[in-house]
Order: C-alpha cells, then sequence, then structure tokens
C-alpha cells in the first residue's frame, strides 16, 4: 500500500522474469474479463428480476443466497483437490457459459428462472475470483504482491467499468436478456488466459497445492480465534453493519428505481450507467483515492470518515427522497465499500497472527459478508409485514442508528487497540 520514496514502477517489472511477466499479463487480464462479464450480467438480471418479481421479493433472493453459497463453496473445496485447478475452472467457466446462454433465451420463459439467476450471478462471481485469486497467492511472493495487487484490483475495476458500458448502450437496443450471450465470447477467452497464467504460474495445472486452505473454510478452530481476540470481534462487526448498511440503501434504491422506471429495458440502461459511474470512480479511487485517504488522513480517521459520510447521506435522504438523491445514495455506499473501506478494513489485518489473516479473514469474508444481508433482509421483510405503506423512511431511520453503533464501534476499537497510520499496531490490550 505504502511505497517508499525511492520505488521505480520501471525497475520494479524489470526484476521479473519472462515467464513472471506473462503471468501477471494473463493474470490481469482474466480479473479484467471477470470484471466485465459481471458488469454487464449484473445490472441486466436485477433489471429482470424486478420486472419479475417486484422489488419487495429482493429480501427472499438475498436469504436464500446464504445456505446455496455455502452448499455450493462446500462442493467446491470437497471436489478442488480431487480434480485439480484447471479441471475445476473449466467447469465453473462451463457453468456459467451454459447458464448465461440459456438465459438469453428463456430467463422470462420459467417464473423461477430470474430468482435462481440472480443467486447464481452472485455465487459465481465469488468462484471465479477465489479460483484467480488462488493462483495469484501461489505464484506472487510477498514483496511483489506490495505493489501488484494494487494494480490487480485496479484492472478488475477498469473491466467493471468497460462492462457495465455495455447495457448502458444496447439494453434498449438488444433487450436485457440478450446481453447474457456476452458471457459466451468474454468466458471462452477466460479460458485461454487462465489456461495461459496457469502454464506460467508455480503449481502443476493438474494438481492441488491449497489442501489446506480449503480444508479451514468455517472451521471449528477458525471460530474459536474470535473468543481470543477482540480484535477480530471488532472487525467482524464492522464488516457486519457495512453490509447491513449496503442492503439498506440497495432496496431503497430499487424502490425508487421500480416506481420511476417501470419498463425492463430502460430500467436495464439507467442501471448501467449508474454501475459505470460505481465502477469509474471506485477504479480511480483504488489506485489514487485509497492512497490519498490514508496518507492525509491515516488509518483511524479513515475508518471513521465511512459511517460519518454515510450518515450525512443517511440524513440528506430522509430530507429529500427523491429519486437522484437515491441514486447518489447507492453510488456513494458502493464506492466507499469497494475502495476506502476495503482498503481500511484489510489494514486492520496487518498485525493479526498467521491463523487470524487466513481462518479467520475467511469466516469475516464469507460468512459474515453473506450473513449480514441475510439479517438485513429478515428486518426489511418484518418492516414490510408491519409498515408496508413507510418503508423507505423506517429503513432509513434505521440505517442511521446503525451507523451510530458503527461509530461506537470504532471508537472501541481503536480506544483498545493503538494502530498507526499505515496499519501497525502500536500497543493491544486483549
Amino acid at each position: 500500500m505504502f511505497f517508499s520514496k525511492n520505488f521505480n514502477l520501471k525497475n520494479a517489472f524489470s526484476s521479473f522474469s519472462r515467464s513472471e511477466k506473462i503471468f501477471i499479463i494473463s493474470a490481469m487480464a482474466c480479473a479484467f474479463f471477470i470484471s466485465v462479464d459481471y458488469g454487464i450480467v449484473r445490472p441486466a438480471i436485477n433489471s429482470i428480476f424486478i420486472g419479475v418479481y417486484g422489488v419487495k421479493y429482493i429480501p427472499y433472493a438475498w436469504i436464500a443466497t446464504i445456505p446455496i453459497n455455502f452448499l455450493v463453496i462446500y462442493l467446491y473445496n470437497r471436489l478442488l483437490p480431487k480434480w485439480g485447478c484447471w479441471k475445476t475452472f473449466v467447469v465453473v467457466c462451463s457453468s456459467v457459459i451454459i447458464m448465461n446462454f440459456i438465459s438469453a433465451f428463456y430467463l422470462t420463459e420459467v417464473f423461477l428462472f430470474p430468482f435462481i439467476q440472480c443467486i447464481w450471478k452472485d455465487i459465481y462471481i465469488l468462484l471465479m475470483f477465489k479460483q484467480l485469486w488462488s493462483l495469484i497467492h501461489t505464484t506472487i511472493n510477498t514483496d511483489k504482491a506490495k505493489f501488484l495487487y494494487g494494480l490487480f484490483f485496479g484492472i478488475g475495476g477498469l473491466g467493471s467499468v468497460v462492462g457495465s458500458l455495455v447495457p448502458s448502450f444496447f439494453a434498449l437496443n438488444l433487450g436485457s436478456q440478450k446481453l447474457f450471450l456476452f458471457s459466451v465470447p468474454v468466458y471462452l477467452l477466460l479460458l485461454l488466459l487462465y489456461r495461459i497464467a496457469i502454464k506460467k504460474s508455480k503449481i502443476d495445472p493438474a494438481s492441488f497445492t491449497f489442501k489446506e486452505v480449503a480444508n479451514t473454510h468455517l472451521s471449528k478452530s477458525g471460530f474459536n480465534l474470535f473468543k481470543k481476540s477482540s480484535l477480530l470481534v471488532y472487525v467482524l462487526l464492522i464488516v457486519v453493519f457495512m453490509q447491513m448498511a449496503i442492503a439498506f440503501v440497495d432496496f431503497q434504491f430499487n424502490i425508487v428505481l421500480e416506481k420511476t422506471i417501470p419498463l425492463v429495458d430502460p430500467r436495464t440502461a439507467y442501471a448501467g450507467r449508474i454501475h459505470g459511474i460505481i465502477n469509474g470512480t471506485t477504479f480511480t479511487f483504488q489506485f489514487l483515492g485509497g492512497f490519498i485517504f490514508l496518507h492525509f488522513l491515516g488509518l483511524k480517521k479513515c475508518h471513521f470518515l465511512v459511517p460519518m459520510m454515510l450518515f450525512g447521506n443517511g440524513i440528506m435522504l430522509l430530507l429529500l427522497p427523491t429519486f437522484g438523491m437515491f441514486s447518489y445514495g447507492y453510488v456513494s455506499i458502493k464506492t466507499l465499500d469497494y475502495s476506502v473501506f476495503n482498503i481500511a478494513r484489510e489494514m486492520l489485518y496487518i498485525p493479526m497472527r498467521l491463523d487470524e489473516k487466513f481462518r479467520a479473514k475467511a469466516i469475516i469474508d464469507v460468512f459474515a459478508y453473506r450473513s449480514a444481508r441475510g439479517l438485513a433482509s429478515f428486518m426489511i421483510l418484518l418492516i414490510q409485514l408491519l409498515f408496508p405503506l413507510s418503508i423507505s423512511s423506517i429503513i432509513g431511520w434505521l440505517s442511521l442508528a446503525l451507523m451510530l453503533v458503527w461509530l461506537f464501534i470504532l471508537s472501541m476499537l481503536f480506544k483498545k487497540h493503538d494502530y498507526s497510520s499505515k496499519g501497525e499496531l502500536a500497543s493491544a490490550n486483549e
């Protein structure tokens, strides 16, 4: 994250061998095309889902994602040691191609199909990046990762920007369903690029060298780590709060989106433009903004900045509940999540022990993210049942209360754990 004054990008790249350079370029291209596909598919399926079921059924999809996601991850971790990296990647890519190709023609013909596709798109994007980063972690050493990882994230962000342009310009002409056809050439090219990357990596394509990693997800010992570290509990809580806040804003935005743009294809086009803005802003923040914020404000202030900005946005949404304001609120929280929040959160792991960085982090990054949305969904469903005419305003007040609790948790975290601006733990009182 922080480079020395003598850091020179040209000299850093010149230290790589030809094989390493090919791997880096191929892996970056993989990140780019995975993000391109998701930038196309996400606004299309979200728009079609709203058109078929309505916004009120979005929480049900979020809840259903939790058990299905863990079932898929469980099967993935069981089959990966048997099949190897390459065969597993081919199977997952083939599943995406087949599912999206069928969606292009029959998505609205079967009543449950949009619901299933909405869940699948959130699962397969997780699987694709999980496989790519497993390969990257195995091949790139720690010293080189210090500046390469930011480039990987940035190139992925650029892919999201490019992908979001497709629904923006083609949704009205082709129709939302036909956008799924773009997945076919994208994933065929992705297969080629991943094959090149795996040949230049430090593993045998037919073997599996991450067995220890696969067996640590949601292990009992991993959960026990939270009993021994208050820092892990604090990190878990702020991740849950952020994901709940995103779920609330996401639902509010979709309510006004459905009312303002009732037709599916124009709604897809607008969603594509909104995600284009999100991805473009995130891309800038990933390359420059995160470093600037951390450099001038420090880690502690960056963490407080996120809920404070979201609290201000929540007040504006309550005072001026217009379509434009909800669009702004949606863009701002997504951008903060993908950039400043993620960077600042990752820095909290720096002083942790290896097992905390590995096993506990897996629980937070997988279990907490999905469960937080599920918890928010249960709350939204309860509000829909009890106060169907005041859903958006009640969610707005609930979001403000969430931000206040978040700020209190942060004050407790930094009172007990004294971090320097670079993420180093000066002292910790357990």
